[in-house]
This record gives C-alpha cells, sequence and structure tokens, in this order.
C-alpha cells in the first residue's frame, strides 16, 4: 500500500497542485487503483466545478450506471493500459478530465488527475448534453441548474496543455520519492478498502471481506463504536459487482421516527402535512447499488416489517403510494447492540434477524489489534497534516508507547481524532511527544478486583470476581453478549446463564 497523504503533504506537491486549481478552477488529485482519492491544492482557488453539486449522483450512461468513484478507477485502468492510454478523459456524467500515471517499478499503482472542465472548443454543445442528462433529485429550480452549470471551466488547447504539464511536474516528483519513502509504504501492511492493519485480526478480516465481496447477500456488521462498521460496508461495495452503482447510508437512529419511514421509503405528494411534492426515498436511490444501515437496532418495530419485505421481494410502498416499487438492492447493516437480545425483549422482529444475519462480520476492536497502532496513527497524523496543510509530523518512541498503552474506548476513532488535535494545537512543532498526547492513564482492572476480593473467602472471591469479569466486560462492548463472550473466552449461552445467576441485567443502565 502508498500512503497518498504522505505524498499529498510534500510541499513540492502542494505548491504544484496549487497552481492547477487556483489557475484553472479544477479538481485535483490523487487516485489509488480502486478508485480512492485524495484531493491536492488545498481550500483556495475558484469556485469548484458542477461536480460538486452532483458528485453523489450515479448516472447512466454508454458504459451502464457509473458514479464518480467508478470513474476514477475507470482512468486509472485506463492509465496502465500503455500505449492506448491518453490524458484526455470524460468522467461519468460527461465532464472531461487530464490524467497521468504514477508508477512503481513499471507497474502503474495509482494517478494524478485534474477533472471538471470541459474542452472551450465545444462548450456549448457539452453543456447542453449535461443539461439533459445530469439531474439531482433534490435540485428542481431551473435557475440554480443553470447557476451550477454555469461555474464550469472550459479550458482551450493552451490551458490543457499547461495543466498538463504541471501534473506531470508532479508526478516526476512523486515517483523521485517513491525510492526514498519505500519502507513506509511497505510498513503499512495489508488493506482491504480504506482499512489498513498487519494484525492476525485485521487479516482474516480482509480475508473474509474478499469472499463476502463476491457474492450479493445479506450482511450484519457487529462491533463497538467507532471499529469501522461503515469502512467495513463501503469496502464490500467496492469491491462488489456493485461497486459502479450508488452506495447509500442512512443510520436509523438519527431520524426521527415519524420521518424514516418517509426517509427510506419516499412518499407521494400530500401523503402528509408538508408533502408539498413527491419525495423518491433512499432504498430508490440505492437501486443497483448498496443500502447501508447503520444502528439497525433502532428501527421501529413497525419500519422492521417494511424493511423485510425489501429483503424478501425487494418491493416497498412509497408513503401515500398505492403501487409497490421494485429495487435491485444489496442490504448492508451495522450495530453496535446484541440483536438476539433484542429479540427476546422483542424489540426486534425474530424473522427480520435471522433475514439479515445470513453473513455476520465483526471488526476488531483496537485493543485486540495492538500491532496496528504505530501505523495507524502514523498514517492518520499524514491525513490530518494534509487536511490542515500542515508540513509532515512525526511521533515520538515515547508517544507511540504511550498509544500502545491505551485502552482506546473509542476504537480506531478515538486515535484518529487523537491525531488530528495533536497536528492543530501542535502549531508548528513537528515533533510529537507524549507530552502532547491527551490521553486519560491506562486502570488496572486487576488492582480493582484485587482490592474487592483481598478479604472474601475463595468461593465468594471467585464468585465476585467472575461477576465483575463479566459486569465490566458487558458495559465495555455496550452489552454486546456475543462480543462479551468472546472477549471473555465462554460460550454465550454460559454466558446468559451467569448473567442471568448473578441478575446483571439490573445494572445495565447505570
Amino acid at each position: 500500500m502508498i500512503d497518498w497523504y504522505e505524498l499529498a503533504i510534500e510541499p513540492t506537491v502542494r505548491s504544484l497542485a496549487a497552481v492547477v486549481r487556483d489557475t484553472f478552477g479544477v479538481w485535483i488529485g490523487f487516485c489509488d487503483a480502486e478508485g480512492n482519492m485524495v484531493p491536492l491544492g488545498g481550500a483556495t482557488g475558484r469556485p469548484k466545478a458542477v461536480c460538486q453539486r452532483f458528485i453523489a449522483n450515479s448516472v447512466e450512461g454508454e458504459e451502464g450506471v457509473m458514479s464518480c468513484r467508478g470513474s476514477l478507477e475507470r482512468w486509472v485502468a485506463k492509465d496502465a493500459d500503455g500505449e492506448r492510454s491518453d490524458p484526455f478523459k470524460s468522467c461519468h456524467a460527461g465532464l472531461r478530465a487530464l490524467t497521468l500515471p504514477i508508477s512503481v517499478d513499471g507497474e502503474v499503482v495509482g494517478n494524478v488527475y485534474a477533472s471538471g472542465f470541459l474542452g472551450a472548443e465545444r462548450a456549448e454543445a457539452l453543456i447542453e448534453k449535461l443539461r439533459r442528462t445530469i439531474t439531482d433529485r433534490e435540485l428542481i429550480i431551473e435557475a440554480q441548474i443553470e447557476s451550477a452549470l454555469s461555474t464550469i471551466p472550459l479550458l482551450d488547447r493552451s490551458e490543457r496543455g499547461c495543466a498538463l504539464a504541471l501534473l506531470r511536474a508532479i508526478v516526476e516528483h512523486v515517483e523521485s520519492r517513491l525510492d526514498t519513502v519505500r519502507h513506509r509504504f511497505e510498513s503499512l501492511g495489508d488493506r482491504y478498502g480504506d482499512m489498513i492493519g498487519t494484525s492476525p485480526e485485521m487479516k482474516r478480516l480482509f480475508g473474509t471481506l474478499r469472499k463476502i465481496s463476491r457474492g450479493d447477500s445479506t450482511v450484519l456488521i457487529q462491533g463497538e463504536n467507532g471499529t469501522g462498521k461503515e469502512l467495513v460496508a463501503r469496502a464490500i461495495h467496492n469491491h462488489s459487482r456493485r461497486s459502479q452503482g450508488p452506495f447509500i447510508g442512512q443510520n436509523c437512529a438519527a431520524i426521527p421516527a415519524d420521518l424514516i419511514e418517509s426517509e427510506l421509503f419516499g412518499h407521494k405528494r400530500g401523503a402528509f402535512s408538508g408533502a408539498h411534492r413527491d419525495r423518491v426515498g433512499l432504498f430508490e436511490a440505492a437501486n443497483h447499488g448498496t443500502f447501508f444501515l447503520d444502528e439497525i437496532g433502532e428501527m421501529d418495530v413497525s419500519l422492521q416489517v417494511k424493511l423485510l419485505r425489501v429483503l424478501q421481494e425487494g418491493t416497498f410502498l412509497p408513503v401515500g403510494d398505492s403501487v409497490f416499487r421494485k429495487v435491485d438492492v444489496r442490504i448492508i447493516c451495522a450495530t453496535n447492540r446484541d440483536l438476539m437480545q433484542l429479540v427476546e425483549a422483542r424489540q426486534f422482529r425474530e424473522d427480520l434477524f435471522y433475514r439479515l444475519n445470513v453473513i455476520a462480520v465483526e471488526p476488531p476492536p483496537l485493543r485486540h489489534r495492538r500491532d496496528d497502532i504505530p501505523l495507524l496513527a502514523s498514517f492518520f497524523l499524514n491525513k490530518a497534516c494534509h487536511r490542515h496543510e500542515r508540513a509532515r509530523k512525526r511521533l515520538t518512541d515515547e508517544a507511540i508507547s504511550r498509544l500502545l498503552e491505551h485502552e482506546w474506548p473509542g476504537n480506531v476513532r478515538e486515535l484518529e481524532n487523537e491525531m488530528e488535535r495533536v497536528v492543530i494545537m501542535s502549531g508548528e512543532e513537528r515533533r510529537i511527544d507524549e507530552a502532547q498526547l491527551t490521553l486519560s492513564p491506562r486502570v488496572s482492572t486487576r488492582g480493582r478486583l484485587d482490592v474487592a476480593t483481598s478479604r472474601m473467602e475463595l468461593p465468594a472471591a471467585v464468585e465476585e470476581l467472575e461477576r465483575q469479569m463479566i459486569l465490566e466486560g458487558l458495559r465495555r462492548t455496550g452489552w454486546n453478549k456475543t462480543q462479551t463472550a468472546k472477549e471473555l473466552g465462554v460460550s454465550r449461552r454460559n454466558l446468559i446463564r451467569k448473567v442471568a445467576q448473578l441478575d446483571l441485567d439490573k445494572l445495565r443502565d447505570h
């Protein structure tokens, strides 16, 4: 894997990319072979291209339904095609791009691109085509469409040649730096989608995801907050046959119960107060793609029946409509709760649980993959330096040791936020030491347990020790009994029996 963020914060790359963006008003960035992009050029420049407004839409074109990510991936593939490669390309929506390949030992590993413009020679005809083919489901005011189209940069042949020369200078600098930083690239280990890791736990996860992505089955992702459940869902989508279609995500806990049905399934005009026009729901927007439902355990029971219908028959009924709609969507769900426990409490439908739990995936918490902490910290540090336009920083050995000691209750998300914080608060300091970290002291569970049991007879001490270990495990995993049983090395059935025997459920909200 190549850390594109480290390359992005190279001073030469930053300055050249800023010239391209400011001079020509285009998007510019790196793209790897999987369509993952790292924007370049900073936050300055002329108004962004029309694709900023339509970037999330898939468009039906000559090569089928395609998204922005699909265009980027296709450009890299064409750049790797040798003699047939042409730096002048088109995106899925009809806008133009200039791209140049970046190679390591003769193998194309990505490219640098400048996109979001039109050739001045045929601009009028191309804008008319865009007007007909690019649509936004939420944008219905003609004046707004015309305003967006008017921001498209029109570059003549001379301007395109100048931009291409600057891109070539970026490529030459990057390729000259690859040998110097190769050891850092290799240290980043295995990768799947936007996830990286060298630990056995992550390698097992990547192997599982490679198998899952080839199929079309429903996937249930279970795990603690901050472990990257949405990254897992995106990786499955991006490596599936649906990768050129849309990826739509929705957090079931983020929308009020009285609005989520309309959000998911859409509504007809006049279906309820405030429904002034027809609305396309997220299921229909995700047609031919993937729909990711996060926090599925928070979904209202009444909506679970409709979701079950979509899973079984691929049909749904918009609010206020009498005609069923049919969609071809892969469903991926995620939760940090124990769905079986919700089933037992009659808060989640049993038939829906078994329909969702076709394939279960569980990304490991960060404390179970400590070997990955140094490489993740370095990656997030470079990413934050790029985002905030800071020079490259490095962690001292003492700082890395402190990161390794921390329990990371917030998992990978907590680590990423910590790296962003130290980048901002360290100012121009290039060296990040232990004193600049704001991590809570590591608490010894063993010490607390010893104090609690030191004056008890052995049978009572053993029972108290068992009680506290189970209770702390449940609290640590958000009362996820499957995860707790796995961490404690016992079967889920035995754990449930012990929880009932020790009457621990009454302490759930304490």
